[in-house]
């Protein structure tokens, strides 16, 4: 039996591809639709501000932690719905800003982990181990010593994990004045 193709079966076999085309256009639109709603309504995690005190600039002042460099982070939830298992991990380091690579940050262990709500923040304090010696602190006005806080947060948004890494850092008169808050390092910074 010898077929060939009349102008009918050549319609039908061109209809058949198109619909099959605009059936995975149809795939395509429903998965990026999918996707883009996904990313709007994820958490976004990440460090709002990160400040810079010493003892001597609490309220009331605690003498003990003088010449103490001292942050506070403020992490916020930019997206529209809540992080769960956050883990947040974060260091203060004093050293020449030609070595800010070598900060390198541990895996993380889940004890302690939180929630942070739609819109909402949570605060980490820490204290560097010492008081900075005069010629650190000299250092540090020259721009040959910088105070880096790096860090990493992890939690669990839509049952997808996901990772914000920072790294900011400070040079200039210590203590510092009322407010200070540090600078985003060209390096170091990421979120997925």
């Amino acid at each position: 039996m010898d077929h060939t193709w009349n102008v009918g079966d050549k319609i039908a076999a061109i209809v058949g591809v198109i619909s099959f085309m605009q059936f995975l256009a149809l795939l395509l639109t429903w998965w990026l639709m999918r996707d883009t709603s996904n990313k709007q309504l994820r958490s976004y995690l990440f460090p709002e501000s990160v400040s810079l005190c010493d003892g001597t600039m609490l309220n009331p002042p605690d003498l003990n932690r003088a010449g103490f460099p001292g942050v506070l982070i403020n992490i916020r939830n930019s997206g529209a719905t809540p992080a769960y298992k956050v883990l947040h991990w974060a260091q203060i380091a004093v050293m020449n800003p030609q070595d800010e690579r070598t900060l390198a940050i541990p895996k993380l262990s889940s004890h302690f982990a939180t929630f942070v709500n739609a819109g909402g923040s949570v605060n980490k304090a820490l204290w560097y181990s010492r008081r900075l010696t005069p010629e650190e602190i000299t250092l540090l006005m020259n721009g040959q010593l910088a105070i880096f806080v790096y860090g990493k947060i992890e939690y669990r948004t839509l049952r997808k994990k996901h990772t914000t890494t920072y790294r900011v850092a400070y040079s200039g008169r210590f203590p510092p004045a009322q407010g200070v808050t540090f600078t985003f390092c060209a390096d170091g910074n990421e979120a997925d």
